[in-house]
């Protein structure tokens, strides 16, 4: 998704295939990290893991998840730019964290109503994953809309700066 979306709306394999390897990164390490976590809370001796087991490693996972995402987009737009890292996270990148801890707490849930309700409970749960990948689609637009913003005051910023040039190297060639 991330790929695509992003390939759409920029046009650029490179901006395309870093957020696919961001994404990649930081969904294996969190994965990977809530597999390890549910080792220490659950045994699979003692039948299938119940909520609580999932609760600990599910919301470590979320934060890592949206740690390493966020200050990895972070950077890549901040060198781009020629930004602060931390500026640019907390300015553009601070407030996804909504999106990442929707998400898990909606797999919570749906954890929840599949384990006591049976598959059936999965068709309930779809309206919140429908939400949260709503939720999801809504960050990226806003996150391109920020972009282009930005690099429209960028080429603004520089036609002013060479109208400024031009007019001051004409009232020099003028005073001579």
């Amino acid at each position: 998704d991330g790929f695509l979306s992003t390939r759409k709306h920029t046009g650029r394999l490179l901006s395309a295939m870093s957020s696919l390897s961001v994404m990649t990164l930081s969904v294996l390490t969190a994965s990977t990290l809530y597999a390890r976590l549910l080792t220490v809370f659950w045994s699979p001796a003692s039948g299938p893991p119940l909520l609580e087991h999932v609760l600990v490693p599910l919301a470590a996972m979320a934060l890592v998840h949206f740690l390493l995402n966020s200050t990895l987009v972070a950077a890549l737009t901040a060198f781009a730019r020629r930004m602060s890292i931390y500026t640019t996270w907390r300015d553009h990148y601070l407030w996804t964290s909504m999106t990442f801890f929707s998400g898990a707490s909606a797999a919570a849930v749906a954890y929840l109503f599949i384990q006591r309700l049976g598959p059936l409970a999965f068709l309930i749960a779809m309206p919140i994953l429908g939400i949260t990948y709503y939720t999801y689609r809504v960050y990226l637009g806003r996150v391109e809309d920020k972009n282009r913003h930005i690099s429209e005051m960028n080429r603004i910023h520089l036609q002013t700066i060479e109208a400024l040039a031009i007019n001051e190297e004409t009232k020099r060639i003028e005073a001579r």
